[in-house]
């Protein structure tokens, strides 16, 4: 029994956060009232609460541990005791929140949702979605619920189908059509509406017998997902060693559609491991195999904005010593515009160890970017790329890549830091290469008031080609537009290129296919060279506009969300 309580919405970001203004209590509830769980003369489970409860009521949670299993079909407010305090823990998922329709809305607030191990979906043992919350779409594949956590930890579900599938696309495999099986979202899988603020999902892991792995802390596949002072770390997306795996996606985030916005947020430690034995059919085609995103895989979203964020220690890993295998960045963006402000991405990690990379081409970057973007005020330093081929071509991007090949697209760099990264590429009998250690550019590009600067890029092999240790502009897949790069008012200093004995080694600073004309700007210290291919007269200027390095890399980072403060998310 309930007694109705009255409550008060305070509005915050956009999203409704919605506190009680009142002690819990007990007695039947109204049209919209408060319940509550655990203390006296409260439900005694959360899902005799979720049953009882009417269309917009809100549940207050006692302190405890209560079971997870839970399915949430109406639009609530659970409110927990705080993280660490009010624990829903195990079931598969934790929570389910099953859509009616884009307007429903669920509110979940201070609690820990935790211990969650999803096997299956829908009758189908070979997927499984959500490990710790699963938002399920709406009917006909629609937007589902709007689902905002608040002050709510997600840490350490999983997700791990138990039995497989024939490839539904038709990807063939040795033996016939290649076994499917996917493990996703293992912290949260969202086909509505996603907002995450002041919360954590840590530890969380997509695992399992599986072809692809995607979304170790979250993955979206149908609307929008916005992050804000939060914390996104040391979740996984890792298909089963020496097993049927293809695809590791999104150790932090995988999002597939709708917009995604990152504030004032850390996406730390994450990864995207594969590691397979697949090997080149007989036919001679190469099974599409590939580790992607081991922070945030978003090539599938539309818009992008990243502010106030630090990505950093993100692994992106690809292993396969029978075929080809690839991997690419620690931040994929998405097929809309991208913006990333005043933020920090360092010391995050691609590697690829195969026998050949002659069929994927190059490895990273680090940072793809695939339509128009503007990055400012944002450091990208420490990062690392390595490729190690046994018999064939090894052969990696630089750490920034615009890869935006759509005509009139351009990505514009201001007040950005490229500075202290490494590339290597090294073949054990075949030709390796280095196409940019800093900035690869494949499209438009403008540096204005930026500083690149202690790039190295390496390349070991029979032959091996070592380009643009600062930038490398131009052009890599038969009918790509002509790259056009713009140095203004910046710094490409001490960066290098290196090889073996047997292979060449040019623009240490910058490497271009076509002109560049630097633009007040200075081009200095680099080795071997300044610069390949720059107008002449323009590859050293002493006289600089530009503001002093010092005042370029103040770039500040973000304050340390409130969730990841509190010591203790699950007790």
């Amino acid at each position: 029994m309930m007694n109705v309580r009255s409550s008060s919405v305070v509005a915050l970001g956009g999203a409704a956060l919605i506190f009680a203004a009142s002690a819990l209590g007990a007695a039947p509830a109204g049209a919209t009232g408060t319940l509550c769980v655990g203390g006296p003369g409260c439900y005694r489970n959360l899902q005799g609460a979720v049953d009882a409860a009417r269309d917009g009521s809100t549940i207050r949670i006692w302190p405890g541990i209560y079971a997870g299993g839970v399915r949430i079909d109406k639009s609530l407010r659970l409110m927990g005791a705080g993280i660490g305090r009010t624990v829903i823990k195990g079931g598969g998922p934790v929570l389910t929140v099953e859509s009616r329709n884009s307007d429903q809305s669920v509110l979940i607030s201070g609690l820990s949702i935790t211990g969650g191990l999803t096997r299956q979906w829908d009758g189908r043992d070979w997927q499984a979605y959500g490990g710790g919350i699963l938002v399920t779409a709406a009917t006909e594949q629609e937007i589902g619920a709007l689902v905002t956590l608040d002050h709510v930890a997600v840490v350490g579900n999983r997700t791990a189908p138990t039995t497989t599938y024939p490839s539904p696309s038709g990807v063939t495999c040795p033996d016939g059509y290649c076994p499917f099986a996917g493990s996703y979202g293992a912290g949260i899988a969202n086909f509505g509406n996603l907002v995450v603020h002041d919360s954590v999902i840590r530890d969380n892991r997509a695992v399992g017998h599986v072809s692809d792995a995607a979304g170790g802390g979250i993955y979206s596949a149908n609307g929008d997902v916005r992050i804000e002072s939060s914390d996104i770390s040391g979740n996984s997306a890792v298909p089963a060693p020496h097993g049927i795996g293809r695809y590791a996606e999104g150790g932090g985030v995988f999002a597939h559609t709708g917009s995604f916005t990152l504030r004032s947020s850390r996406v730390i430690g994450n990864t995207a491991d594969l590691i397979t034995d697949w090997p080149t059919l007989d036919s001679g085609e190469v099974i599409t195999m590939n580790a992607l995103g081991g922070g945030l895989q978003l090539d599938g979203a539309q818009d992008v904005l990243i502010e106030d964020s630090d990505i950093s220690d993100n692994v992106t890993r690809a292993e396969n010593q029978s075929s080809e295998v690839g991997a690419w960045g620690a931040v994929m963006t998405g097929q809309g515009s991208t913006a990333i402000r005043r933020s920090t991405i360092r010391g995050n990690t691609v590697a690829v160890t195969a026998a050949s990379t002659d069929t994927v081409g190059p490895a990273g970057p680090t940072v793809q970017i695939v339509h128009s973007a503007e990055v400012s005020d944002t450091r990208i330093t420490a990062n690392s790329i390595r490729v190690q081929s046994r018999t064939g071509s090894a052969g990696s991007f630089g750490v920034l890549g615009n890869f935006s090949f759509g005509e009139g697209e351009k990505v514009t760099l201001t007040r950005v830091v490229v500075s202290g990264n490494t590339v290597a590429a090294r073949s054990n009998s075949g030709p390796a290469s280095v196409l940019g250690a800093g900035i690869t550019n494949l499209n438009q590009m403008e540096l204005r008031d930026s500083r690149v600067s202690g790039n190295v890029g390496r390349a070991n092999g029979a032959t091996a080609t070592s380009q643009g240790g600062g930038i490398w502009n131009g052009t890599v897949f038969p009918g790509d537009p002509l790259p056009q790069l713009s140095v203004i008012n910046s710094m490409v200093t001490a960066n290098a290129v290196t090889t073996s004995p047997t292979g060449g080694a040019a623009g240490g600073g910058i490497y271009t296919e076509l002109p560049v004309a630097p633009v007040h700007s200075l081009v200095f210290g680099n080795r071997p060279d300044d610069c390949a291919g720059c107008t002449a007269g323009t590859t050293t200027v002493k006289e600089s506009h530009i503001e002093r390095p010092g005042l370029l890399g103040m770039v500040a980072l973000p304050r340390t969300p409130l969730a990841n403060r509190v010591p203790n998310a699950v007790p």
